[in-house]
């Protein structure tokens, strides 16, 4: 649901009781203001076009149709007393019951009245805008759609009123305010395009006749041309931005640095305090510290040439298998000799048997079979 950013105002509100500033809080741009009606100007038109620039809200004025003889051209001159710029609205309200059926004709009078002195704009509810006008003519015609209706959203229009009576009010003001919705920026354009700020100095009465924000002017201090603007009705103008970028002075460095030293004191700090174990993130890096010293090693050119040599894989088997080898010759020189001191000893004379004593077979006489005699237990 859209939300009001404008409201339209006449002596119904009551300016020395209305909360201008209640209204700004909650989010309110700008104030249409009823200039007059018929023949007559709206009581309140000055004050509240006075409070309007007082607090900061942009501001257009409405006219109500009475479709008097003459009505149109008295409009267009009540609006230059009240302070109108060309580059503001003039809105024309028809919703009186007493016009004619021709509202489109009475339209076209309003705005050849006009013509060229105030941007044009027309007001009226939903239903007779749909059966008495033609939106895309308007359209063409840059006229600004300023479109009621309370219980739904019209399908064309560049202001739409929300709402009407049983609005409530704002702050302290509690009666009721018309709201209101812009969904572009048609009715703060002007803010930017019044190229020749109107400068009027400042009474005790009226402190501001217009304010200037965002136009386009050169720096009364540098000659810089930019948009820009003045704290005192146009008297000194200050250039903030540039074709080359913004623009700052001293008086703004000033008040925006209460906002900034906190943050920057707590940067510096933070940045004073840094150590390498507390950043995160940080990538797999070494400390020149956790380096050998260089210059132990020699440079590859100072290296002799290896290209000959054997590689270190080749040498470890050959010394493997040559260490094997050695390792078998050795167990079979441990057997030979083991071998060889047991014949010595097997031979060695000291262990044969003396036999120098012993018959030689030969002297042996040969014995009778005994198998032939009996025992002697057999004998009778």
């Amino acid at each position: 649901m859209a939300k009001a950013n404008w409201i339209d105002v006449s002596y119904f509100q009551d300016p020395n009781k209305f909360d201008y500033q209640a209204a700004k809080k909650a989010g309110i741009q700008g104030l249409i203001i009823r200039a007059g009606y018929g023949k007559t100007q709206d009581t309140a038109a000055a004050q509240h076009i006075a409070n309007a620039q007082k607090y900061g809200f942009m501001w257009h004025l409405y006219h109500y149709w009475y479709n008097m003889g003459g009505e149109d051209e008295w409009a267009v001159q009540n609006a230059k007393r009240l302070g109108l710029t060309a580059n503001q609205y003039l809105f024309l309200d028809m919703e009186d019951k007493s016009l004619p059926a021709d509202w489109n004709g009475q339209f076209a009078v309003f705005r050849k009245a006009v013509g060229d002195t105030y941007k044009v704009g027309l007001y009226c509810s939903d239903s007779p805008y749909k059966a008495k006008f033609q939106d895309s003519q308007l359209q063409q015609l840059k006229v600004a759609r300023w479109v009621a209706s309370y219980s739904y959203e019209p399908a064309n229009y560049d202001i739409w009123q929300m709402s009407g009576a049983g609005s409530g009010g704002f702050g302290s003001y509690t009666g009721d305010i018309d709201r209101d919705y812009t969904k572009s920026d048609i009715l703060s354009l002007y803010a930017m395009t019044n190229v020749n700020p109107v400068v009027t100095k400042p009474t005790a009465d009226l402190q501001y006749i217009q304010p200037i924000m965002l136009q386009p002017g050169y720096d009364t201090e540098t000659n810089i041309y930019g948009l820009g603007y003045s704290p005192d009705n146009g008297v000194h103008f200050y250039v903030t931005y540039t074709t080359f970028g913004a623009k700052y002075r001293q008086e703004d460095a000033d008040r925006l640095w209460k906002y900034l030293q906190g943050f920057v004191s707590k940067q510096i700090h933070d940045a004073v305090s840094l150590t390498w174990d507390n950043i995160k993130g940080k990538p797999d890096l070494v400390l020149r510290s956790d380096l050998p010293d260089f210059n132990q090693f020699a440079l590859k050119k100072d290296l002799p040439d290896t290209s000959g040599l054997a590689k270190a894989a080749t040498v470890d088997a050959v010394k493997t298998t040559a260490e094997s080898a050695l390792s078998t010759a050795e167990k079979a020189q441990s057997t030979a000799n083991a071998n060889s001191k047991t014949l010595a000893d097997k031979a060695n004379k000291s262990e044969i048997p003396d036999i120098s004593g012993l018959a030689k077979k030969s002297d042996i006489p040969v014995l009778p079979d005994l198998n032939s005699y009996a025992l002697k237990s057999e004998l009778p």
